[in-house]
């Protein structure tokens, strides 16, 4: 499950939503993307986010201990929008959930 952060967070802060994922035995990649977390102070926010999940389920297809074709993707805050926008865009996202993300 890749997790994606909101704009002012950083992926450190999420380790009970992991938790939940780690339960269900549900392996995750919790990430700062590009203008998010730690990333913020080098690089700009991109519009086009999903380059992001493209990237990180290369990443993991290229791992032995985790299965990189069956991957899902949750956000929270910005990351609420920006996770569905991802399974718009990525089509090896085979699960998206949206926690707060207002897409009017």
């Amino acid at each position: 499950m890749l997790f994606i952060s909101g704009l002012d967070s950083a992926k450190e802060e999420h380790a009970t939503f992991e938790r939940f994922f780690l339960q269900r035995g549900l392996a995750t990649l919790t990430l700062d993307g590009p203008g998010q977390g730690e990333t913020w102070y080098r690089m700009k926010m991109r519009v086009d986010f999903e380059v992001t999940a493209t990237a990180a389920i290369d990443w993991l297809r290229g791992r032995g201990d985790v299965d990189g074709t069956r991957v899902g993707i949750c956000g929270v805050s910005l990351g609420g929008y920006l996770a569905p926008r991802c399974a718009a865009f990525e089509p090896r996202l085979k699960a998206v959930a949206s926690c707060g993300g207002d897409t009017r």
